[in-house]
This record gives C-alpha cells, sequence and structure tokens, in this order.
C-alpha cells in the first residue's frame, strides 16, 4: 500500500506574526504549524470543499518548514529543497579547544575533561553530510497599541517573519480516500486562490498573506531528505518533527511517557504488515529515549471555541530503535508516512530519521582561515582566543576594505553607549539652548573626512570665542560650558569646554585623548567603554586580544577625525535628551 504525499511550497509575501496558542505572543515561530495551516484552509473552502479536505479528514496536514537556498550538492544527499527542522533533543555540540565544534549524540558523549564545553543544540537544524543551525529570517517591530477598556494601552513589540520567507508543506493523503486525485486537485484549487492569509493578521497589523508557488505530489515520500537501508539491530535514530499525543495504555491519559511504546507499536505494525512475517522493534540498548513535554490547546474554528490543553511529547523528542531484520529504504519511508498519537490531522505525531551523529561538523567557517601544508585543519573551523591565527595582510586591499566596513558597522552601537555613559555621569549640564548652538554645527556623524574635518574646525572656532586669555570670558554661555563636567573616573574629567575644545583641536592630543585610551580594564573598570576596546571584537586579527586591540587602535588612529565628529554629535545630542528628561 503506497502513501500518497502533496508536497506545497508557500512563500509569504507579508510579514507575519504566527503563534501557536489563541493568545498574540510577542515572538514569531519560525515554522506554521499544522494546525494553524488546516484552519487556513478551512477558511477558505466552500462548503463542500470544506466537507471533502476537513470534515472527513481526507488530508492530514503537515508543518511549513523553512526551506534554505543551498548551493549545489551531490543528488545522493538531497531529493527535494533543502528543509530545516527541529533539531533532536540529543544533539549537543562538543568544544574540546579545537577551535571548532563536533556535533554529537549527549548519550553517548563520554569526555570529561573540564576543559571541554558541551551544550545543546536547539531550534531549527539543518542536517546532512554537514550539520548547522539555522534561523527563518525574522524582525522586530514597535507599535502603539489603543487602550481597550480595563485593560492597559501602550507600545507592543514583536518579532515577525519578514516577507520572502518560503515554506514546504506535506499534506497526506488519507488511505480511506476513494479518489485522491479528486482530493489532491480540490487542495490545489484551495491553496491557489488569492486571500491565503495565516497568523496573528487581525490583532498583529500584519497580513500573513502566502503565494503558492510550487504544487507536486509524490508517493512514500514523507521528507525530502533520502533514507537509506538499516541491517538487522542497526540502531535508528527516530526524532518528532511536530508534538506527538500519546496516552499512557494503563491509565488513558495524555502521557509523553508513552511516545516509545506508541512508537515501537506503529513501527512493528507497519512491518508485519509489510513484509508479511513478524518483525521485532525494540529500544536500542545504551541508548535511553530523550523526550520532553509540552502543552497543546488550540482554537476550533468550527466551534468558535478553544480546545483543552493536553500534555505531548514535544518536537526533537528522540526514541532511537532496533529492528531484528533489515528494512530497505522504501519500507522506512512507508513507515514514516503514518503518524503517531492523536490529532493527527491537524499535523501532530511527524516522526524523522536522523543522520549519525558522529559524521558531522557544524559549519562556521572563518573568513581567512586556510589549512597549511603541515597541519589538517577541519574543513569548517573556528577560530578562538588562544588557538593559531592564520596571517592577516592589511595592506592587502581586500582585507582593507572589509576590516575598514567591520570597524564602521560597530562603530554607531559603540560610540552610542560612549556617550550615553559620559552623559548620564555629567553634572551641571547646560541649558539646551546653549547646547543647541553647538550641535548645529554638528549634523549627524559623516563618514566624510573632509566634511568632518570642516564641522571640527566650526566647532572650534566656536568654542574659542568664548575664550579671553586662554581663559573662558563672562558670558553666561561660556560660564555654563565651563561649569559643566564630564566624569571619566576619579582621577580624570573635563569641563565641557576642555572636552569640546580638546575634541575640535587639529592636530588633536593622542595621549590624553578618549578616542585612543585603552586603559587595562583589570585596573580601569571603565576601560571597555573606550572605543579601541569596543571595536576590538570586530577585527580581522583573531590570535589574542592584544592582537585585536593593536588592531583596533591602528585603525582609530586613520579614522580620528570622523570618530571625534561622530563622538561629540552623540555626547551633544545624549546631553540634550538627558536635560530634557531631568
Amino acid at each position: 500500500m503506497t502513501a500518497l504525499f502533496a508536497v506545497v511550497v508557500v512563500a509569504l509575501r507579508d510579514r507575519a506574526l504566527i503563534t501557536d496558542t489563541p493568545a498574540v505572543s510577542p515572538r514569531t515561530l519560525d515554522h506554521l504549524p499544522g494546525r494553524a495551516i488546516r484552519g487556513m484552509l478551512a477558511s477558505m473552502c466552500s462548503p463542500a470543499e470544506l466537507d471533502l479536505l476537513i470534515a472527513t479528514e481526507s488530508i492530514s496536514c503537515g508543518p511549513g518548514l523553512p526551506v534554505l537556498e543551498e548551493p549545489e550538492k551531490p543528488e545522493i544527499f538531497r531529493r527535494g529543497l533543502t528543509v530545516a527542522y527541529p533539531a533532536a533533543r540529543t544533539i549537543v555540540s562538543v568544544d574540546e579547544g579545537k577551535g571548532y565544534y563536533d556535533l554529537d549524540d549527549a548519550r553517548t558523549v563520554q569526555n570529561n575533561d573540564p576543559a571541554t564545553k558541551i551544550g545543546p543544540v536547539t531550534g531549527l537544524i539543518v542536517e546532512d553530510v554537514e550539520a548547522r543551525q539555522v534561523a527563518a529570517p525574522t524582525s522586530t517591530h514597535q507599535r502603539l497599541q489603543r487602550r481597550a477598556p480595563g485593560a492597559p494601552g501602550g507600545p507592543f513589540t514583536e518579532t515577525v517573519l519578514e516577507p520572502g520567507t518560503v515554506f514546504e508543506i506535506r499534506f497526506r493523503i488519507a488511505d480511506h480516500v476513494d479518489d485522491p486525485e479528486k482530493v489532491v486537485d480540490t487542495l490545489e484549487s484551495v491553496l491557489s486562490r488569492p486571500g491565503l492569509r495565516i497568523g496573528s493578521s487581525a490583532n498583529a497589523a500584519y497580513g500573513g498573506d502566502l503565494a503558492l508557488v510550487s504544487f507536486t505530489y509524490t508517493e512514500n515520500e514523507p521528507w525530502s531528505d533520502a533514507p537509506t537501508d538499516t541491517a538487522a539491530d542497526e540502531p535508528v535514530h527516530l526524532a518528532l518533527v511536530t508534538p506527538a499525543l500519546v496516552r499512557n495504555i494503563h491509565t488513558g491519559e495524555h502521557d509523553p511517557g508513552a511516545l516509545p511504546l506508541a512508537v515501537i507499536t506503529a513501527l512493528t505494525r507497519t512491518f508485519d504488515t509489510a513484509l508479511d512475517r513478524p518483525v521485532t522493534v525494540a529500544i536500542a540498548d545504551g541508548l535511553p529515549p530523550s523526550i520532553a513535554a509540552t502543552r497543546i490547546g488550540g482554537f476550533d474554528r468550527g466551534y468558535r471555541g478553544l480546545r483543552p490543553e493536553s500534555w505531548a511529547a514535544a518536537a526533537g523528542s528522540v526514541v532511537t530503535v532496533t529492528a531484528d531484520t533489515p528494512i530497505a529504504a522504501d519500507l522506512w519511508d512507508r513507515a514514516l508516512s503514518e503518524r503517531i498519537g492523536e490529532r493527527t490531522a491537524d499535523g501532530f505525531g511527524l516522526l524523522r530519521r536522523t543522520p549519525e551523529t558522529v559524521e558531522w561538523n557544524e559549519v562556521g567557517a572563518e573568513l581567512h582561515s586556510i589549512p597549511t601544508a603541515e597541519e589538517t585543519s577541519p574543513p569548517f573551523a573556528r577560530l578562538r582566543v588562544g588557538t593559531a591565527a592564520p596571517t592577516v595582510d592589511h595592506h592587502d586591499a581586500d582585507v582593507a576594505a572589509l576590516r575598514t566596513a567591520l570597524f564602521h558597522n560597530a562603530v554607531p552601537t559603540a560610540v552610542s553607549d560612549l556617550a550615553v555613559w559620559l552623559a548620564r555621569g555629567a553634572t551641571s549640564i547646560p541649558a539646551n539652548s546653549t547646547l543647541a548652538r553647538v550641535s548645529a554645527l554638528l549634523p549627524s556623524p559623516s563618514r566624510n573626512r573632509e566634511a568632518a574635518s570642516a564641522d571640527l574646525a566650526a566647532v572650534q572656532r566656536h568654542i574659542e570665542g568664548y575664550r579671553t586669555d586662554d581663559t573662558p570670558d563672562q558670558r553666561p554661555a561660556a560660564i555654563a560650558l565651563a561649569r559643566c563636567r564630564i566624569h571619566w573616573n576619579i582621577d580624570r574629567s573635563w569641563t565641557l569646554f576642555d572636552f569640546l575644545s580638546e575634541m575640535s583641536a587639529e592636530p588633536y592630543d593622542r595621549s590624553t585623548s578618549i578616542i585612543v585610551r585603552s586603559a587595562d580594564p583589570h585596573v580601569d573598570p571603565h576601560a571597555r567603554l573606550a572605543l579601541p576596546a569596543a571595536l576590538s571584537d570586530h577585527s580581522l586579527i583573531t590570535s589574542s586580544t592584544d592582537d585585536r586591540l593593536r588592531d583596533a587602535e591602528s585603525w582609530i588612529g586613520e579614522h580620528n577625525v570622523e570618530l571625534r565628529h561622530a563622538v561629540l554629535v552623540n555626547v551633544l545630542h545624549a546631553l540634550r535628551n538627558g536635560k530634557a528628561q531631568s
């Protein structure tokens, strides 16, 4: 007997907030739940189509899993699109200080070295020859929520899926269907209609519009990756892609711990029927199941009410089994086409095989990781502090351009943090009118050295206009600038007058300027606020902290004019905001 699947690829045309509860969550899911897809279909169907597809459960919905753009790789590793799946609970990253991670099964890791770091792998993961964690593209937005009677209003922040995100959905055509072709045609017709929408669009003001990209059907292929034959007594790792609602055979209650028995029962039934003889399926020795529990509820569109919540085995739960006879790849596909537990039409209870983790490395390629002839480096290396660093030629034009881009991208955050910290500790802040006179000479930060230099010269002329015989005169603005103090620490502070004069001077004194200050963080607790330390994490040199710091100091020396301009713009802005708030 064959299992027929409709393989549907859809793309978001608008931002979407996808939740797994009736309430609006401030953070979207990274996939489309099967029950949400089924509800979307129900809202688009005519009464006859609703009876055909939904009421009689002619189709079982699958989750919409993110599809990734992948470079070309051998067809042996793929049958269709590259799809991201929930990481199995047993997968952990093992860092032995070699500069890269290995992914392994937590049940087989035998490393007692205290220096080894072992951490669980969560979220979505791509599993093939190499494995890596992935994330669906999202963005965070803030909006004002109208005040409702008896409920507070105010800002509401949401993280949503980005437009253009592509998902693969596999619909399982039920075995009891007499005319599968009619069901497939009806499903394609419904999905091709305009107005296909998913997510919390009504309350969250996001569209969630879906566009059908492709519609195909296939037999006995529950997942896009091709399985392999297994030998007798070979351990096979089975992981839940969606939660499974299974019941304890003794109590009749929903119990996540009943998952192993439900898996064994389902596999035994399928193998016995296909091979026409008894097959013994058991839990693999030394590889106990790893099961997490989650609460499953939902909203019933037909009854317009909430479903009762029940405990279920969570996605990522793993059961490793063995069979006492060889099992062909197509038979594994047929077995995994069946679903475990209840509410299978909503997409619950989907199992898939995961490959052996001993063959995996986490992909995290370093930009300048070049293996030497004497040393065989792993194909995907991530350099750490203390590891041997490759040589970086800073005179190379491409390297210089990349370094400049990395530092430029880090400057806004570093300068803003420094300015806010200085403004918080400032005393006797001048009136906004006094600060505005200086701010008017400094537009937004500029990467153009000539423009920044001209603005700094204008500030210098303005400040010198308040000076008489090297001291500030007695005009109110000059007194206010001389009274305000900018504090670095107990031993170092400036008047705002001196700070503006020092930062706009040409040439400026590099020995005392805050721009190039790089104190020892063990001695000076404020050293991390200095720009060299703040930018050093973005350096190309990765062998040691000192090398990164020297790299950042060198770049700051080359771009000191633009950086001084940015610091002044941000400090004046922070002072004006602080004055307004006070």
